[in-house]
């Protein structure tokens, strides 16, 4: 029955990877499509060393199902931000560094020094603990990352698109269930290093069947999840920027009355306009949205360009200095870099722009009214 699960959580796995990138072979869909490969992988290993005495034959591959669940964190943890973000970074790849740092270990220090290396000596070793723990710890943090994301694609997709939040609710139990399977495993071999010789048999059995029946179920349903839901693995192939730049592409009232006010309370209480390197796609940023969403929420909600929203606020700065006692000691240029321009050019067009006077003119008004 065990053999069986193994053979069919495989197949799956493998399976769903494959039809992944025939559907769509982007971005998304080949991180995707590598983390059910390395879930496949993960099993057959965990097979071979069980079932077909390769812990034996084979010693060194025990390294294998070690590596391989540390690179399940970061595939994950890139698929979330691929979604989110739909920007591939190089530096994403800096994610990779912890397993290739544990595979130069297990060569340098486990496999190639021992000339006739056998399974006891890792197995239950205090390197075998120490790195069943840093596989732990890589979980957690990675599970903390890709809920960031999560909670990201509640102001990137609109109503409409509720299908991708549920799909990524979706991964994040199964990375979750992964993450327990593991501390199973932790449990396995750290508490019950002192135990009698049957108690550890049945904690063997036990371990076994954790991880193949947890496996074979969460791969079935995410499958099934995918065949429902064809739109998870077509849309997401969709730049984000192209939907939001459609003319269809419309954002909710409620949502955008949520972003207006963190936008205002960034304006107010961080002055962010006064920075004058300030860009739309640093201020998304900053508001921990999409530049085209922005771009759109501005223009339809606010009734600005990102240009206008912040030039505004950057003369309403230059009014409130012109009429404050420090204007006697600073320049007309100094005021307009300490509101946030860059350019004195710029910073007397705009005020003629909005105000309908040059800033002399205004500060002489001022100080007649005074």
């Amino acid at each position: 029955m065990e053999q069986a699960l193994f053979y069919w959580a495989f197949i799956q796995s493998f399976l769903f990877g494959g039809t992944i990138l025939v559907y769509r072979n982007n971005i998304p869909n080949r991180i995707l499509a590598t983390f059910f490969f390395l879930v496949s992988i993960l099993i057959l290993f965990q097979f071979l060393l069980l079932y077909h005495y390769w812990l034996f034959d084979y010693p060194a591959t025990l390294f294998f199902p070690d590596i391989i669940n540390m690179c399940i964190g970061p595939v994950f943890y890139m698929y979330s931000r691929q979604v989110v973000y739909k920007e591939w970074k190089n530096s994403n790849l800096l994610h990779i560094i912890p397993p290739f740092l544990l595979t130069v270990y297990f060569l340098v220090f486990e496999i190639i020094p021992e000339s006739d290396f056998d399974y006891l000596d890792y197995i239950n070793t205090k390197a075998h603990i120490v790195v069943l723990t840093l596989i732990l710890i890589s979980n957690l943090v990675y599970i903390l990352l890709f809920l960031k994301n999560f909670k990201k694609c509640g102001d990137l997709y609109p109503k409409k698109f509720k299908m991708v939040k549920q799909w990524m609710r979706f991964l994040l139990i199964f990375f979750i269930i992964q993450f327990f399977i593991n501390f199973v495993m932790w449990f396995f071999h750290f508490g019950l290093q002192q135990s009698n010789e049957q108690i550890i048999q049945n904690a063997q059995n036990f371990k076994t069947l954790v991880f193949i029946v947890l496996n074979a179920i969460i791969i079935f349903t995410t499958g099934l999840f995918i065949i429902v839901n064809t739109d998870v693995i077509t849309s997401l192939g969709v730049k984000i920027s192209k939907r939001l730049k459609s003319k269809s592409f419309e954002i909710d009232k409620n949502d955008a009355a949520k972003h207006i006010a963190r936008l205002e309370k960034l304006m107010e209480e961080e002055k962010i306009f006064l920075d004058s390197q300030l860009n739309e796609k640093m201020l998304a940023e900053k508001l921990g949205l999409q530049s085209y969403y922005l771009s759109k929420l501005m223009n339809n909600h606010i009734k600005s360009s990102f240009i206008e929203y912040i030039n505004k606020a950057r003369i309403e700065e230059t009014k409130r200095l012109l009429e404050s006692d420090k204007a006697r000691d600073l320049t007309l240029y100094a005021i307009a870099v300490d509101s946030g321009f860059s350019s004195e050019s710029v910073f007397y067009s705009n005020f003629k722009k909005y105000v309908g006077m040059t800033p002399n003119q205004y500060k002489k008004q001022f100080l007649k009214k005074k």
